[in-house]
């Protein structure tokens, strides 16, 4: 069955020269939504319901600080244009999932250098399970920007598990390190799936 074209949201702005303040914090929560800026003015969102209703707040923000814009439903002149709309969506999340993956590998090599030294110490695991809550928290904020899933998402999930996998093996030999009664089921990591 033939694909139906996609719906998106296109919001344009227009924020005195003056108001740098509601322009930065215009471009932050746009930015947080995973909009893409096209133009100086002009935004594209995929179409939900949610984001409208996001989009509708931030006029009436905009509105409220001397500034105007406005947003349309629209659909994209064809299939070949609508293709590179997405590309350019997932070229802007890959950029985040990117320096994700560089944050895991760092964690995972934390974890090696630390296995390598064979000191199995408290301090060094509570370091490391704080570094994966922030991985944690971070990894969800960027899948709600990834609209449409790639190799990326896949390839950073798959970096991610290894993350949780790594901090539990180091859980488990710290803990039998240090008491060897503690059973393999005492470390608390229920927390570190994202």
């Amino acid at each position: 069955m033939e694909q139906q074209p996609k719906e998106w949201l296109v919001f344009i702005t227009q924020i005195p020269l003056a108001a740098n303040k509601l322009r930065m914090s215009l471009t932050r929560r746009l930015s947080s939504k995973g909009a893409l800026q096209t133009q100086n003015n002009l935004w594209m969102l995929p179409y939900t319901i949610e984001l409208e209703n996001f989009i509708v707040a931030m006029i009436t923000d905009i509105e409220q600080h001397g500034g105007s814009a406005s947003f349309f439903i629209s659909r994209a002149g064809n299939t070949s244009i609508e293709r590179k709309l997405i590309k350019q969506f997932q070229a802007q999340v890959h950029q985040e999932y990117e320096i994700f993956r560089q944050n895991c590998q760092g964690f995972l090599d934390k974890i090696e250098q630390d296995s390598q030294a064979q000191t199995w110490l408290f301090t060094d695991l509570e370091a490391n399970e704080r570094a994966l809550h922030r991985l944690t928290a971070w990894l969800p904020k960027i899948r709600s920007r990834d609209f449409f899933p790639s190799a990326d998402t896949e390839a950073t999930q798959t970096i991610y598990a290894q993350c949780s996998q790594a901090l539990y093996e180091f859980a488990i030999t710290v803990y039998t390190y240090n008491d060897p009664t503690v059973s393999a089921s005492s470390p608390d990591l229920s927390n570190t799936e994202a």
